[in-house]
């Protein structure tokens, strides 16, 4: 009897170390998260498909070695509510967006695309316009873009304020607030106003449109480069899911044939960390205005 039992638990005490033994370990994060829940916008500024991006989710989703669900929220107002209320895991903010989330609730940065660490901003006059080399800008009539946008007034304030000690207020006639970039542009073409703000990217395409051109608006000056668009995740995830997601981005690359429906869905050669301090200058204009805590 007793051979018997010891027989029987040696069989019991093998199956065990082989079930153990020779099954993955489960990442310890898989314990606190079923589906990765990821959410995007539909912005026309930056021509993105849902269907053209899942496999960016599906290279994600497999990184993590979890099922995906997409969110797409209705504005940027949701998407902001829906992070902070723990329904979503992993976003594409816009800049502010993001500083705005961060001030909240907190959220970790996981990577940037390339192009999105290199923006500018234009100060675009109307090319008719005769102006004071010394002061272009005194009793001139300005728009920037809408006054939550990055591109198109915020950074273009912190490059007047910070960097050269204009107050657009104390030195314009008058500051005007479009309801997009594309309608400054249009206002400054037109003669609704003489200057105005925008995006490089917006001008660009507005150029290569044909709704633009040097006859009609020049350039006064740009920016230096700053971070547009950024993806974050909850930072109440495990460190280990932020590591797994950040390593995931930047391992994209245009050297594998793989990655390349991914990278080209999203306009981009490949993925950068996020430097601390790249949403400084922003966050300081930010709050300036109001805009964030």
């Amino acid at each position: 009897m007793r051979a018997t039992t010891l027989i029987t638990l040696a069989a019991l005490f093998a199956a065990h170390w082989l079930l153990t033994s020779c099954s993955e370990p489960v990442p310890a994060f898989q314990k606190r998260l079923e589906t990765l829940r990821i959410a995007v916008i539909p912005d026309d500024r930056l021509s993105l498909d849902l269907q053209d991006i899942r496999p960016l989710f599906n290279h994600l989703a497999d990184a993590v070695a979890l099922p995906y669900r997409a969110i797409i929220p209705k504005s940027r107002e949701d998407l902001r509510m829906l992070f902070a209320n723990g329904e979503i895991d992993l976003a594409w903010f816009g800049a502010l967006d993001y500083l705005r989330i961060k001030a909240c609730c907190n959220a970790n940065p996981i990577a940037m695309r390339d192009i999105d660490a290199q923006v500018t901003t234009l100060l675009l006059a109307r090319a008719d316009l005769n102006l004071d080399p010394e002061d272009p800008y005194r009793g001139r009539e300005i728009a920037f873009g809408p006054r939550d946008t990055t591109s198109g007034h915020l950074m273009a304030r912190h490059f007047m304020e910070a960097e050269n000690g204009i107050r657009p207020e104390d030195r314009f006639r008058r500051t005007r607030y479009a309801e997009s970039q594309k309608q400054a542009l249009i206002w400054a073409r037109d003669g609704v106003v003489e200057m105005a703000t925008a995006c490089s990217r917006v001008v660009r395409r507005m150029t290569n449109e044909g709704q633009l051109n040097s006859k009609q608006l020049k350039l006064l000056w740009e920016t230096p480069p700053f971070p547009a668009h950024v993806w974050a995740a909850r930072a109440d995830l495990p460190d280990e899911i932020h590591r797994t997601l950040s390593r995931a981005f930047l391992a994209l690359s245009t050297l594998d044939p793989k990655h390349t429906p991914i990278l080209n869905a999203l306009k981009t050669e490949g993925f950068l960390p996020v430097e601390s301090g790249a949403f400084q200058p922003l966050q300081e204009t930010a709050r300036h205005q109001g805009l964030i805590p």
